[in-house]
């Protein structure tokens, strides 16, 4: 398959959009590969989860940044909206804890948590790396993130379909937990929370690059690059996942237009996602067009 430029959804929007027409799609259709999950034995990830909830209760700010890496706690503040609101949603926590285990080759171990409080139960996965000693480095949900009322910083991104989802549902401004098979009934997301889900949902680079070879009001202010995208995407219904391999981190996914576009020339196209790991979080690395090879 010969490799596209990285800014392929865009390109291939924009010819469509103009009524250019797009490569036909070829489909291909395959059984997602199980992923590999391998338990691990206890080295203290169990007592760092306990000590972090104690302090965050007692919103002791430099017990936790002692127990948590710079990014989690940049994070938590951007989703939650202040490290105040964040700690809150450790509050009256009971714990039970889980599977301790690693994931296809992500370089941290998972401990599984299902965390009970007046609200009800969240099941959580503390994402934990050793870089001189054990830090909490992410705190992802099974269920979708509610600031300031849980300890969660991102739902789950286990495998490349999460990480698409959670790309797609940044560029059109919906919760991604909702994506794809309550499209439909997605609410709109607030701004801070779409610049979230792109954030982690992309590579680092791969964003960077995307930016910059976008529309030139894009280049530096990533709100207009999603605007502008999701306005494009306007023109398409959701997409559908043709091929995905979990486990190599690949998936193939189907843009269809709508009818109203379909009538102005408007084409189907495919491209093929590739991911890799990042904070625990399975993103996107590559976007490219599928030549079906």
């Amino acid at each position: 398959m010969k490799t596209a430029l990285p800014f392929a959804l865009l390109c291939l929007l924009s010819a469509c959009a103009a009524g250019v027409p797009a490569p036909a799609p070829t489909v291909e259709t395959a059984p997602p590969r199980k992923e590999t999950l391998v338990t691990l034995p206890d080295r203290g990830e169990r007592a760092l989860v306990e000590a972090l909830f104690a302090a965050a209760a007692k919103k002791d700010t430099d017990a936790v940044a002692a127990l948590t890496t710079t990014f989690l706690a940049q994070e938590a503040s951007a989703v939650h909206g202040s490290a105040e609101e964040w700690l809150d949603g450790f509050a009256d926590a009971k714990l039970d804890f889980g599977a301790l285990y690693s994931r296809n080759g992500a370089p941290g171990r998972f401990q599984s948590v299902k965390v009970t409080s007046e609200g009800g139960s969240v099941d959580l996965g503390f994402y934990i790396v050793d870089d001189r000693g054990l830090q909490v480095d992410n705190i992802l949900s099974l269920q979708p993130v509610i600031p300031g009322a849980t300890a969660a910083v991102y739902s789950s991104r286990a495998h490349v379909l999460r990480a698409f989802w959670a790309y797609y549902g940044a560029l059109v401004g919906v919760a991604p937990e909702f994506l794809p098979d309550r499209a439909e009934a997605a609410p709109a997301i607030s701004l801070r929370l779409r610049l979230a889900s792109w954030r982690s949902s992309v590579q680092p680079e791969l964003r960077a690059r995307m930016l910059r070879n976008g529309p030139e009001k894009c280049r530096e202010h990533v709100p207009n690059y999603l605007d502008h995208m999701g306005r494009v995407l306007g023109d398409f219904f959701t997409p559908q996942v043709r091929e995905a391999n979990l486990v190599e981190g690949r998936a193939v996914v189907l843009f269809t237009p709508t009818d109203a576009a379909a009538e102005k020339g408007t084409r189907p196209f495919s491209l093929v996602y590739r991911s890799g790991w990042w904070h625990g979080m399975q993103v996107i690395s590559a976007e490219q067009e599928w030549k079906g090879q």
